[in-house]
């Protein structure tokens, strides 16, 4: 072999080592090209997705919050509702009756039926 097929094989592997390693970098930069996309819209929907759990959760503690103090409301509504239905019939004078039921045989002898039982009888009788 002459010196100029040595000299031309080196070459030519030269040249195919530099272009392997030109075909693999552009290679190898398009699919990390292709990953960092892929990991920003990975990141962002991960972004999104926390911004809208932060978001639920502040607005369960609003509607909780809500809900306490209508449940409170309520709460105090139905006391008060209560204390005014026990304070009306508190008002409320029962009907008296116009004969009295002898309780027992002492008491139907004792006094008169039609006598009225509210007040004492402190006159003195001659």
């Amino acid at each position: 072999m002459s010196g100029f097929a040595i000299v031309a094989m080196a070459a030519a592997a030269s040249a195919a080592a530099t272009l392997t390693w030109v075909l693999c970098g552009w290679w190898y930069r398009r699919q990390i090209a292709s990953a960092a996309v892929r990991l920003r819209a990975s990141e962002q929907s991960r972004s999104t997705l926390v911004e809208q759990a932060q978001q639920m959760r502040r607005q369960i503690e609003s509607v909780t919050r809500t809900l306490e103090a209508e449940r409170a409301q309520a709460a105090r509504l139905d006391t008060s509702r209560r204390r005014a239905r026990e304070f009306e019939a508190s008002l409320r004078v029962p009907e008296r009756p116009l004969r009295h039921e002898p309780l027992d045989l002492a008491v139907s002898m004792s006094m008169p039926l039609d006598a009225p039982v509210d007040f004492a009888d402190t006159q003195i009788l001659d």
